[in-house]
This record gives C-alpha cells, sequence and structure tokens, in this order.
C-alpha cells in the first residue's frame, strides 16, 4: 500500500524529470519552496498544515513547486 506521501514523490520525479525530495517542512511566509541542497538535489518544502486547511491550495502549491523543480 502507498501513502499519499510516496505518490506525491513520484509524481514530483515524474513531472520534474529528476529525483525531487518532498518534505512537510514550515518556511516563514511560504507555503511551498523549492530548492537545490548542497548535494545537487531538488528539495520541496511544503506548509505542513496546508493539507489540512485548503486541499485545492494544496494540490495547488505541489503542482507550482513541482514546476519550479522542472526548470
Amino acid at each position: 500500500m502507498r501513502t499519499v506521501y510516496d505518490l506525491m514523490v513520484k509524481t514530483a520525479h515524474k513531472l520534474a524529470g529528476k529525483p525531487v525530495k518532498v518534505r512537510f517542512k514550515h518556511n516563514e511566509g511560504f507555503k511551498g519552496l523549492c530548492r537545490t541542497d548542497k548535494n545537487g538535489l531538488t528539495v520541496i518544502d511544503i506548509e505542513p498544515n496546508l493539507q489540512f486547511w485548503n486541499e485545492k491550495e494544496f494540490l495547488r502549491v505541489f503542482l507550482h513547486e513541482v514546476s519550479h523543480a522542472l526548470n
């Protein structure tokens, strides 16, 4: 059985065309954040509480950050 997190990682990897690490982490002032870590791995941080506040916004933010990972 797969979790929602597993599907998010697999989706991000497929859409971005490269390995992507997805984390639920608070970043002050941001709902989502995409960056490259010191090892060159693309990391997407998503506000953890967003998934409980608004599912549509959660999906929008996730896909927005994946588009950053693509570029």
